[in-house]
């Protein structure tokens, strides 16, 4: 039997065609048809008719297969799917990446807002330090002009002293005795503040040595208070309170440059002590 959609030759008892699918249409049964009657014994011999040629069955033309279009649409549909994920993974890089440089502006923006302050930090603290140097260039300045004027009462009262009598009062006896004693301990705190080896040391005695003269300073002062006329110690008061405002702008002025370390109080202590102990060398020559 044939496929009557595409032609092939099927199996017998076929229900659907295996090549195309069509429902296979089983053919009318036909009526049995009744044997011929026996022919007598002995016939003569009747002959064939001649047989005629096989009528060929027309067959028609196989439909196409439908598979290769499926799977054309389907590998479509699949490369459409695939363009769109593209697209969607491209898309979500491109915020990604956006983003990172979104936040990158902005660590840039913070980082240039940071050196801004940090410069104009660093351009008021160059200013401070500028201003500190001039007034530590005027507190020099002062201290000069307050040693010139010191010296040049020291020589004024040289000039006095030469002319005075050679005397020398009980009261200028004592004075010399006074300093001497003052002197002698002076010699032995140089020694330990030349020997020591730490800093702490080194501000300790130096602040003794400051302190011994002050005092012996102080002891004179009254000496010249008790032996000098009213006019002329008020004259030499005044010299002194310009020494006094003199010698603590030296004493600031050494202090600053070694500011905040170790150091400044040894600074600060031995400039006092050398400008204590040349003024009372000054002030002895006004004892009788």
């Amino acid at each position: 039997m044939f496929c009557t959609n595409c032609g092939k030759e099927l199996k017998e008892g076929s229900v659907f065609c295996r090549y195309c699918g069509t429902k296979v249409k089983k053919p009318a049964n036909t009526e049995a048809v009744p044997a011929p009657p026996a022919e007598p014994a002995d016939p003569q011999p009747v002959p064939a008719p001649p047989a005629e040629p096989p009528v060929p069955q027309a067959v028609r033309p196989a439909k196409k297969s439908r598979g290769p279009v499926i799977m054309i649409a389907v590998v479509a549909v699949l490369a459409v799917a695939g363009i769109a994920a593209g697209g969607i993974l491209l898309a979500q890089r491109q915020q990604n990446r956006a983003n990172e440089l979104l936040a990158a502006q902005e660590q840039l923006e913070q980082a240039q807002q940071e050196a801004a302050s940090a410069q104009e930090q660093l351009e008021q603290a160059q200013a401070q330090i500028e201003q500190a140097e001039q007034q530590r260039q005027q507190a020099q300045q002062q201290a000069e002009q307050a040693q010139q004027q010191m010296e040049q009462a020291q020589a004024e009262a040289a000039k006095q002293a030469e002319q005075q009598t050679s005397a020398v009062s009980a009261l200028r006896r004592q004075a010399e005795a006074e300093l001497a004693q003052v002197e002698q301990q002076s010699a032995q705190l140089e020694a330990q503040l030349e020997s020591a080896i730490d800093q702490v040391s080194l501000n300790r005695y130096s602040g003794q040595l400051f302190t011994l003269w002050d005092e012996e300073i102080n002891v004179l002062w009254a000496h010249l208070k008790n032996s000098m006329g009213e006019e002329r110690f008020d004259a030499l008061t005044e010299e002194q309170i310009d020494w006094i405002v003199a010698k603590e702008d030296a004493i600031e002025a050494a202090g600053n440059e070694v500011s905040g370390g170790s150091m400044e109080p040894m600074a600060r202590s031995l400039t006092g002590y050398e400008w204590t102990r040349d003024r009372v060398y000054y002030l002895m020559d006004y004892l009788p």
